[in-house]
């Protein structure tokens, strides 16, 4: 080849790069000073690959974890208080009831023919309740909701499900799967104006919901979407499991900047009372805090509000008989709960 043929190659070559650089969101940034720095909150116990996370309005931390299958709780400074729940298949998406109640979600697992999924509920005293349960029925991410009740993902159904927190009777609040979502996965309110944002993990898309459930748009990330969570100035925080890195998007759809690198298979985030955003950091088994301009205030209807002055004891003391029943949920066949 000609020197010169070569050069054209070259030079050709670089331009076709920069373009499917220039078009990929997100793909071109390099760390500027909107990327914040991260540090490991909480860890140990029996964490194992954490899925999501939730915050009681004290500060109280639950955080389930998908790998030990079990639900572990840290105070408001990250200290380990101890494991409430022990389950039979992967726990999933999580939402405190203000200190009356925390909610969480159970895979089917697939371990056996006939596994059912649920929605359970533990109170202040360890006692675990059922909620919802079926074969097949698949749960995934949690959130309170401004009126109180708790949201649910359901991916079996492709579905939004809302569980009155007074009958505790399902709804179907919006059907992401009806307007091409595959693979629902989290879902998040903006304190903003109550929308509800979804990720769809498998089809690589976030929705966005009115009151009402009525679709309002969607949009495309390049792949896998998991968590997602939404601040004061309708920022979109969409953690991504196929790249570390927590990119944020305005309301409409449009890419802002990276936010969090160096991550390891981040799942579910949320807004923390002190107002910065904790991240599920599947990998290392812990829950990182990312601070900087994500402190824009709290998400009080995505089941963070900010501390009411109730005594951290609230939740310290009642875990106590949980902790020492070493609570078991076993969820193949039967469903039953067990202690």
């Amino acid at each position: 080849m000609l020197r010169s043929e070569y050069y054209g190659s070259m030079a050709m070559g670089l331009f076709l790069a920069a373009t499917i650089l220039l078009l990929t969101p997100g793909a071109w940034q390099t760390p500027t000073s909107a990327q914040q720095s991260t540090e490991t909150f909480a860890t140990g116990g029996d964490l194992d690959a954490p899925y999501d996370l939730a915050f009681a309005p004290n500060g109280i931390l639950a955080v389930s974890g998908a790998e030990s299958k079990t639900i572990v709780v840290f105070d408001e400074l990250g200290e380990l208080v101890g494991t409430v729940l022990f389950l039979e298949n992967p726990p999933t998406g999580l939402a405190y009831q203000g200190l009356e109640a925390l909610w969480g979600g159970m895979e089917p697992g697939g371990v056996s023919e006939g596994d059912e999924g649920f929605v359970f509920l533990i109170d202040p005293m360890g006692q675990v309740t059922t909620v919802d349960s079926g074969v097949g029925f698949d749960p995934r991410g949690m959130v309170r909701g401004t009126g109180g009740n708790i949201f649910v993902a359901e991916r079996s159904s492709e579905t939004v499900l809302e569980y009155s927190v007074v009958t505790r009777e399902p709804s179907v609040f919006a059907v992401p799967g009806n307007d091409g979502c595959f693979g629902i996965a989290f879902i998040a309110f903006s304190p903003v104006n109550g929308d509800l944002y979804v990720t769809c993990r498998d089809s690589g898309e976030v929705y966005r919901y009115a009151a009402g459930g009525l679709f309002v748009l969607k949009w495309s990330v390049s792949s896998a979407p998991s968590g997602i969570a939404v601040d004061t100035e309708e920022r979109v925080y969409i953690a991504r499991e196929t790249n570390d890195a927590i990119e944020r998007y305005d309301g409409g759809g449009d890419f802002i900047d990276i936010f969090a690198v160096g991550l390891s298979s981040p799942r579910g985030i949320v807004f923390g009372p002190d107002g910065n955003l904790y991240i599920a950091n599947s990998d290392t088994n812990s829950v990182l805090r990312a601070e900087g301009d994500a402190a824009a205030g709290l998400c009080s209807i995505a089941g963070t509000a900010a501390a009411t002055g109730a005594p951290l004891a609230n939740w310290l003391v009642v875990l106590l008989p949980a902790l020492a029943a070493g609570l078991r949920i076993a969820g193949r066949r039967t469903g039953a709960l067990r202690s």
